[in-house]
């Protein structure tokens, strides 16, 4: 009867252990998984644009509805993640005079890299904030006149810029697999958009998306 019981405390001692060891190598597997910088979502966005321009020169000028759209992505599965991706945006600001409104459009092709922080990564809905930089290349530009005129200038609008970028967000569960997203960004220039100018592009905009978990 000794015998038995020796051998039967045995047998729970070695469970335990290879229970404790199990659980030790999941958390092991959970953090590594967590740590692993790879895309965790997919987010098509879209939103509309409020531009103006900021600078010495800025006064004559007025804000400017535009749209942007594009595919933004996080890097990470932690609170802490790395977005980025790329997005088409239509800036640009208004002059009036009494003949009518004179637009100065300037559309470009971004990558924006941002420091991502969600407050709850793992909770069906929560909050987020973002900084980062915002380079990008001009793909188009045109100042739109209230009556035709022969004699149109050139803007001579550099190909590149550099802006900063900060946003606040918040995530909304749909499905295990889908999120809805809203955010709020405010983009500002940090490079001028022409050589003979110091006005920077300077922009609100309001954006909302579809996340894919991965």
């Amino acid at each position: 009867m000794k015998s038995l019981l020796q051998v039967f405390a045995l047998i729970c001692i070695s469970s335990t252990a290879y229970a404790q060891d199990g659980s030790s190598y999941g958390r092991l597997e959970d953090r590594r998984y967590q740590n692993k910088i790879e895309v965790s979502r997919v987010m098509p966005v879209a939103g509309v644009v409020i531009s103006d321009f900021q600078g010495n020169q800025s006064g004559q000028f007025t804000s400017q509805n535009g749209l942007q759209a594009g595919l933004l992505m996080d890097f990470g599965r932690r609170n802490g993640v790395i977005e980025t991706g790329v997005l088409y945006r239509q800036l640009g600001a208004t002059v009036s005079s009494t003949q009518g409104s004179t637009n100065v459009n300037l559309r470009y092709l971004s990558i924006p890299v941002s420091a991502k922080y969600y407050f709850d990564a793992y909770a069906s809905t929560t909050t987020y904030i973002k900084a980062g930089l915002v380079p990008s290349v001009l793909v188009a530009s045109n100042i739109d006149y209230p009556v035709d005129r022969l004699d149109v200038p050139d803007i001579n609008a550099r190909p590149f810029e550099l802006s900063g970028v900060l946003g606040v967000g918040g995530k909304f569960m749909i499905s295990p697999s889908f999120d809805l997203f809203v955010e709020a960004d405010y983009i500002r220039g940090l490079t001028a958009i022409a050589a003979a100018t110091d006005l920077v592009n300077s922009s609100f905009s309001l954006n909302t998306g579809i996340g894919i978990n991965l």
